[in-house]
């Protein structure tokens, strides 16, 4: 057969949008088997429900695999994010979404905006760093904080996220809790100092101050005292009454 040509793939690429539309998963899978673009199917699948299995055969076909990341996310569909990270390999770190030109995706922002509990526990627990800071500089728990979403800020705090992790402008999540107005949110006040609370359990203590302690030696001859032999009382303590001096004071 000889190699397709520029018009051979465009006839198959336009079968593949047919396919969407008219819910045919086999004309899909065969024109992706001849030929079709698998990135093209991505891309047009984002607003369909198509089977997983699908998926699995553009990936086996080359589509990028960041692409399908991005396109399960916005989905909300953890079984296609699951495929794009362990079968495809996606990537996890701070790179811009795939074929966008005109709008920056940090997979962060991407992740926040998008916002699954289990999707995004997934990205974390797979090594997504749940600080990354999006492209305007915020991590996803400074803007659960700015927007307010008590549960949010609950779920990506148990993830292990930084309370004190600034932004470019120097603010941390911990001090936008403390500052915020109450009246952004009814809820959001009747739960600010637990949030604190939480906030504050998450970090870690500060060593005591070394010049409190008492002094190494001072400790050491208290204890060599203390410990240098048995002290026993041989016979009962008698208490004996001295004589009053004369000429005054108080006789019993």
């Amino acid at each position: 057969m000889p190699p397709l040509t520029k018009a051979d793939k465009a006839t198959l690429d336009a079968i593949i949008e047919r396919g969407l539309r008219a819910r045919d998963s086999e004309m899909m899978r065969l024109a992706l088997d001849k030929g079709a673009d698998p990135d093209l199917f991505v891309r047009k699948a984002e607003k369909q429900r198509v089977p997983l299995w699908l998926y699995e055969k553009a990936l086996e076909r080359g589509a990028n695999a960041d692409l399908m990341l991005y396109s399960g996310i916005g989905q909300r569909e953890k079984g296609i994010v699951e495929l794009a990270v362990k079968q495809g390999k996606a990537t996890l770190d701070d790179a811009q979404r795939p074929n966008r030109v005109t709008r920056t995706e940090i997979l962060s922002d991407w992740a926040y905006r998008h916002y699954n509990p289990d999707i995004f526990k997934f990205l974390v627990e797979q090594g997504m760093d749940v600080d990354m800071p999006g492209a305007g500089g915020d991590t996803p728990l400074l803007k659960a904080v700015a927007d307010a979403q008590v549960g949010r800020i609950d779920e990506i705090l148990a993830l292990g996220a930084d309370p004190l992790k600034k932004n470019a402008a120097g603010e941390s999540a911990l001090a936008r809790v403390q500052s915020m107005q109450t009246g952004v949110s009814t809820y959001f006040g009747e739960n600010r100092n637990r949030l604190l609370r939480d906030m504050l359990k998450s970090l870690p203590n500060v060593p005591l101050p070394n010049a409190t302690s008492a002094p190494e030696n001072a400790r050491k001859d208290f204890n060599d005292v203390a410990t240098r032999g048995k002290i026993g009382v041989k016979k009962p303590l008698t208490v004996r009454r001295s004589k009053p001096e004369e000429g005054g004071g108080f006789n019993p």
